[in-house]
């Protein structure tokens, strides 16, 4: 009965932890991404010949705007995430 019992409380805060594991994972992956992205752009615009391009550099500079900006909001849903996933840790472990 003890073990059914233990059994049952790990499945259940599988159930709750594992959602928010996953879903942090898949943000670190695409931050990760964007952040390659970002970089090459970067590596881009560092080089004199890129501003002769003439209008690609302002849709570049767009682009390198925008990514930073997704790259903002996924770091902060991130860390929300995070602390959240901290915190539910900890409920689970005093339910020990």
């Amino acid at each position: 009965e003890e073990r059914r019992r233990e059994a049952e409380a790990r499945n259940a805060r599988y159930r709750v932890l594992a959602p928010v594991r996953r879903e942090l994972q898949k943000l670190e992956r695409e931050i990760e991404h964007l952040g390659r992205e970002a970089q090459g752009l970067e590596e881009r615009m560092a080089s004199p010949d890129f501003y002769r391009s003439g209008p690609d550099f302002q849709e570049t500079f767009k682009r390198y705007d925008s990514l930073k900006a997704v790259i903002e909001s996924k770091t902060q849903r991130w860390t929300d995430l995070a602390a959240e996933l901290e915190r539910l840790e900890r409920e689970a472990a005093r339910t020990l």
